[in-house]
Order: structure tokens, then sequence, then C-alpha cells
């Protein structure tokens, strides 16, 4: 009956989802990894991120600010974290149902945790991310309500005492480390701080990371910390479009017109790839390509004032003599 009534507004969601599309409900976006997938192709994709799931609900030692790629690996193909991912599921649900009738419990939590978790699987209707533990909440009642129960069989034998004991330790452990986590997210420095303690190689902490480097003077560095950021989700444009920016403060047209071609292609409605497209290739001596990119940037945005002048006075300075 709990798994029922948990269903019920998440099959609403559905419902509703498919009646009006994406619009007020859309999540966002694709996460970084999953673009152009089908179902099939991220439910597989899906299966070894999951770990972090049960990771989180069953022993949340560490935490992060952050999950995306570079920290998390998105892949279609077999690898081992795959195999992994589906003996975990296989034995959680020979668990449910060996003990379906003992522990009743057990099978209740896992659907309670399986239904919760669906919005943001990433499976029936793609979201922004791959894991977040704000997400988590509501699964993991679901979670502890299996465990509880199990917990309950077991201990029939014990005395009253030390089981109480035991949970109030638990409890303890689990509130104090909600309360030293909490000031992560004081304020954006902070937040800066645990995403590179926390997830160093993602590509969140990479672009932040570069920009700061280049803004510090430090190009060398910056460039490599911007570029490892494109290479872990290339099909996010900010990356490309801040590296595009500084190539261009240094007067490298070349390298800055290829990043804002690259933004464009993954991100077609950018606008200040737009605005500065053409400008960069008109920099760099390719007046052709600069008059036919100024062209395409006031076919798709012709009320935007900054892509306007700007490739209207390219499309005057490249004019043919």
């Amino acid at each position: 009956m709990p798994a029922a009534v948990a269903a019920l507004p998440i099959a609403a969601y559905y419902v509703i989802h498919e009646w009006i599309g994406a619009g007020i409900l859309s999540a966002g976006g694709t996460a970084s990894g999953l673009e152009r997938l089908g179902v099939a192709q991220r439910a597989w994709a899906m299966l070894p991120i999951s770990l972090e799931w049960w990771r989180l609900l069953l022993f949340p030692a560490h935490l992060s600010a952050d999950y995306s790629p570079g920290d998390l690996v998105v892949s279609t193909g077999l690898t081992p974290a795959h195999l992994l991912g589906a003996l975990v599921w296989g034995a959680a649900g020979w668990a449910a149902w060996h003990w379906r009738r003992t522990v009743p419990g057990i099978a209740i939590g896992l659907i309670w945790m399986i239904v919760t978790v669906s919005p943001v699987a990433n499976i029936v209707v793609p979201t922004e991310l791959l894991v977040a533990e704000r997400t988590l909440y509501l699964p993991s009642f679901g979670i502890v309500f299996a465990l509880a129960s199990a917990g309950m069989a077991l201990s029939l034998s014990w005395p009253a005492r030390r089981g109480i004991a035991l949970l109030a330790v638990v409890l303890a452990l689990g509130a104090a480390r909600s309360i030293v986590r909490e000031s992560v997210w004081h304020d954006d420095e902070a937040h800066f701080r645990a995403l590179k303690r926390d997830a160093p190689r993602s590509y969140r902490t990479l672009w932040m990371a570069g920009k700061d480097e280049f803004q510090a003077g430090h190009w060398g560095s910056g460039e490599r910390l911007l570029q490892d950021a494109i290479a872990f989700a290339p099909q996010v444009a900010g990356p490309r479009l801040d590296l595009a920016r500084f190539y261009w403060d240094a007067g490298l047209w070349h390298p800055a017109a290829e990043q804002l071609r690259a933004a464009t292609a993954v991100d077609s409605g950018l606008v200040p790839a737009w605005t500065l497209l053409p400008r960069a290739l008109l920099a760099g001596g390719d007046t052709v390509g600069a008059r036919v990119a100024a062209r395409e940037a006031l076919r798709r945005f012709p009320h935007e004032p900054d892509v306007v002048g700007s490739a209207t006075a390219v499309l005057a300075a490249a004019r043919p003599r």
C-alpha cells in the first residue's frame, strides 16, 4: 500500500509530462553524456551510475557538490561497473522476493525507492543532472524502511535497549553528517571550494578552475583546464564560449573562431557566440566565412541588438570592393 500510494503522483507526473510535453515540467535539458540517447541506451548508461544512489543511500561517507562527467563516467558499452550494477540490483531484487513473506518491508522499501527515484533516473524522462543528492530524499525513505524491516526481523532476539542504542547512534551520526555538510552551500566561494575538494575531475570544476586561472594570468593552466572540461563534456557549450573569449582577449582569432563555431554547433541558440563569431572570422582574415556567419546570425536573431550590431558591422567591413 505505501508503495502504491507513492506511485500515484509519479504516474500522474508521467501522464501530465506526456500530455503537455516539455513545457513547465522540463528538467532544464539533458545531462551531459546522455545527449541523443534513447530510453534503452539511457537505462544502460545509468546502470553503473545507479551505484552512486546505493552508495549515497547506504553509506554516504563521501558527499560531493557535483556529480558530472569527469567525476562520473557515462558509458554505453559493457564495463565492470555495468556488471557490478546488475549484480547489486539483482541481489536487491532477490532479497525482496526471497523474504517477501517473512520480511515484506524489504520489498515495499525497494519498490518505494524504485518508484520515487524514477523521475530523476534519466530513463523515462531525461533530466539535467546525472546524480544529485537532493533528489534522493524521498527514495531514502524506502531504503530506510527496508533496512528497518530487516533490522527488526534480525533483532527479535536482541535486548530492546541494545536495539534502541544502536538506532540512536545511527541517527546521531546521520544528523551530524548532515549538519556538517550544510556549510558547503553557505555561499559561492564555499561551494567552489567543495567542488575542488569533492569532485576535482568534474567538468564543472575544471571549467570554473580554468576561468580562475585565466583571470589570474595563468594562461597555460587555464587553457589546459578548459580544454579538459570540453573533453569531458563536449556537448556543453559554456566552456567552449569562455575559452573563445580568452582567445579573443589575446587576439588569437583562429582558435577563438574555432571554439565559437563548435559552441554554436553544440547550442545553436547561444547568442553571445553568434555575436562574436563573425567578428573573430573577420579579424582572422576569413572575410567569406565572416559574411556567411554574419548573415546566419542575422537570420537567427533579427531582434537581438548585440547580434544585429555585430553582424551589420561585419557585413559592412567585409563587403567586396
